[in-house]
């Protein structure tokens, strides 16, 4: 579990932007919100990494990348690939904060469980499925929500 950056062309002092690859844990369940002036939607969720490291990250729109994020638990394997930036802003307490995250382009969730394998039982779980990506058995609700394009 880690993290890559480089530095994008586009980025500036005052609006660092970074591409950024992160695999991680999932460490809360995707929260589907909508943006106040133009109600597009917006799923977020946080993904810790190297040692209780943490990045939060979001989606926009009514994606492909939306329908997976939304799905996501706390707990879920995941590889998250986007943009990540930061912006100052003034805290409640009158000090200036930082907020950073990561507009994410690809979420690709990884298989829960990998058993084992020996040569008589290769690809066989012991529960009678396979095992890797086609075994995966992680289950989630229905979501009450269905987002369209």
């Amino acid at each position: 579990m880690g993290r890559i950056a480089t530095k994008r062309a586009d980025s500036t002092p005052e609006n660092p932007k970074f591409d950024v690859v992160v695999w991680g844990t999932v460490s809360k369940d995707a929260e589907l919100t909508f943006t106040k002036q133009q109600e597009i939607p917006k799923v977020s969720f946080g993904v810790s990494y190297d040692k209780k490291t943490y990045m939060n990250c979001i989606t926009l729109k009514d994606t492909p990348t939306a329908r997976v994020a939304a799905d996501l638990r706390k707990g879920d394997t995941v590889l998250c690939m986007g943009v990540w930036s930061s912006r100052k802003y003034q805290g409640r307490d009158g000090n200036e904060k930082t907020w950073a995250e990561l507009l994410c382009e690809v979420i690709i969730r990884q298989p829960d469980v990998f058993y084992e394998q020996d040569d008589e039982n290769a690809g066989v779980d012991p529960e009678g499925g396979t095992s890797g990506a086609a075994g995966d058995t992680h289950e989630h609700e229905e979501p009450d929500y269905e987002l369209t394009i």
